[in-house]
């Protein structure tokens, strides 16, 4: 092969190259908007789980994950599953689709001080989707935490898991949403710590996550929000947290 053919063919290899790169873009971005349609179906179909009780009382505030969007019923959600398990637990739930760090912490400073013996936060997955500043995002989540325990004995914080094994994410963003749930999950540790909350921590790599090994399984249609089963996934390991913290409600 002289110079001027094997120029032509390295040509030939770019332009093939490029025009898979944008044949790639183009599917991922036409797979992104239909998965958001769907998404916003699953939405507009959620409510939050609540109770009323003749006991004690518990509150969740959060996101889409605390009104158990992507569930068949909000039964399934972690409120809805707690309140079968304790039948006679008062069950607030001003969890709200969409809802950010910075949009919990008004809700939680305008709560009545001690009525709750458990305030359930739910919240950071759009902070991470939405690449709201980390920083940002932690000092809001500081505060939260903070505020929580002064208003209730007892505080569980979830954050998101590993947005990135959601299928919902196309490669390379997929890496970055890991990466990004992986710094909040950290900072939420330290916080949880720092104000003696309990944490329940729902990332995991890869090859430990149930989510990825069978996404079918555990996420919703979105490719996003957890499904049913996956809400029992996240439940249990809230449940484990209160019975190994002898947490009484």
């Amino acid at each position: 092969m002289n110079v001027v053919n094997f120029k032509l063919y390295m040509k030939m290899i770019l332009i093939i190259f490029a025009v898979l790169i944008i044949f790639y873009i183009l599917i991922s971005v036409v797979r992104v908007f239909h998965k958001i349609g769907i998404s916003r179906q699953l939405i507009t179909k959620s409510q939050p789980y609540t109770q009323e009780g003749t006991k004690s009382a518990v509150i969740f505030i959060g996101d889409s994950t605390g009104v158990g969007t992507g569930s068949g019923t909000n039964k399934d959600s972690v409120a809805g599953r707690l309140g079968q398990d304790y039948p006679k637990v008062t069950i607030d739930n001003l969890s709200k689709n969409g809802a950010k760090v910075e949009d919990i912490l008004p809700i939680i400073k305008n709560l009545p001080d001690k009525k709750y013996e458990l305030i359930v936060i739910q919240i950071g997955g759009n902070n991470v989707i939405h690449f709201s500043n980390l920083n940002t995002v932690e000092a809001n989540l500081d505060e939260s935490v903070k505020v929580s325990k002064e208003k209730a004995d007892n505080v569980i914080l979830i954050t998101t898991g590993n947005v990135g094994l959601a299928p919902f994410f196309p490669w390379p963003i997929n890496t970055i949403m890991s990466s990004r749930s992986k710094t909040l999950k950290d900072a939420a540790v330290d916080i949880s710590k720092k104000y003696g909350a309990y944490y329940v921590n729902l990332y995991q790599n890869k090859n430990n996550d149930p989510f990825a090994k069978d996404p079918k399984k555990y996420h919703a249609i979105d490719g996003l929000h957890p499904s049913s089963d996956g809400y029992g996934i996240w439940y249990q390991m809230l449940k484990d947290t209160l019975d190994s913290n002898s947490i009484k409600i």
